[in-house]
């Protein structure tokens, strides 16, 4: 959702200055300051920014200034007008008054005036065409973040894949070992012939109580289903959020089923990535 843009435009004696950017945000807000002169187009502005992105907090800001041939035309009023001030001053009062450029230009601070806005004469198709292509950069710009953006993610996906992977493959291990150490235990206790069916009925029951088979069949599928999120060509950020709760879910039901040391800690190794793909996903529209 990241973005940034801006660039110059001259128009006749005018320059207008557009930037564009966005950062992170659940839903859309869009602000936009305009100088007082163009104000008549701030819906218009606002109403193509939000054509632009689906969330995300994006500011639009357009500064006019005079060009070089303008300015100095405004300056030259200014001299002109606070000089006539002055001279009248001095022919009312008889009071001879010495004044340099400077302290003219100062009078606009002890009078607490401001400087003369430039006036502009600009029709919609003109604010249109300008912000279409600073929009353009925007969006290149926010494509650019978007693609690294997208290989983070797919990284961290396919980390937490080889972590499903693993836990997979240890599962069996993890009931090899309950049976031994059940056996252990009853040579501890009877010191007798250990009846060999009641420890494998055991150990199949314990099987079953720590078969993860369909938490792990949902975690590939939702590994999947960003993987197809990612591809598209539209927003998938809201969907992206969606997976990666029910993600962590399975992952922590993987974890508080199967009492073993191994398979916690690949656990937490899955939410440990699970988290970075959360933070990246927050990049996502």
């Amino acid at each position: 959702m990241t973005g940034y843009a801006s660039r110059s435009f001259e128009r006749e004696e005018l320059v207008l200055f557009w930037e564009i950017k966005s950062l992170n945000y659940r839903y859309l807000e869009v602000r936009v300051r305009m100088p007082p002169a163009l104000e008549q187009f701030e819906n218009l502005v606002r109403r193509l920014t939000g054509g632009l992105v689906s969330r995300g907090k994006v500011e639009v800001t357009l500064k006019l200034a005079a060009a070089e041939r303008m300015e100095l035309n405004l300056l030259r009023g200014q001299i002109v007008k606070y000089h006539r001030f002055l001279t009248d001053i001095a022919r009312e009062t008889g009071i001879s008054l010495q004044h340099s450029l400077s302290e003219l230009l100062a009078l606009r601070t002890l009078l607490g005036g401001r400087e003369e806005e430039p006036q502009a004469c600009l029709t919609e198709e003109d604010l249109r065409g300008m912000f279409q292509e600073v929009a353009g950069e925007f969006d290149r710009s926010r494509r650019e973040e978007g693609a690294m953006t997208r290989r983070e993610i797919e990284g961290y996906l396919a980390g937490l894949s080889r972590s499903v992977d693993q836990v997979e493959a240890a599962l069996p291990g993890v009931v090899e070992r309950f049976r031994e150490g059940l056996e252990e235990r009853i040579r501890e206790l009877v010191r007798e012939q250990v009846d060999e069916t009641r420890i494998v009925t055991e150990a199949g029951i314990y099987a079953n109580k720590v078969d993860v088979s369909e938490e792990v069949a949902r975690i590939r599928g939702h590994l999947e289903k960003m993987k197809e999120a990612l591809s598209c060509e539209g927003p998938c950020g809201r969907e992206l959020d969606f997976v990666t709760q029910e993600l962590l879910r399975e992952i922590n039901t993987v974890g508080s089923k199967v009492p073993d040391y191994e398979i916690a800690r690949m656990a937490v190794e899955m939410k440990t990535g699970l988290d970075k793909i959360k933070e990246q996903v927050r990049n996502v529209e």
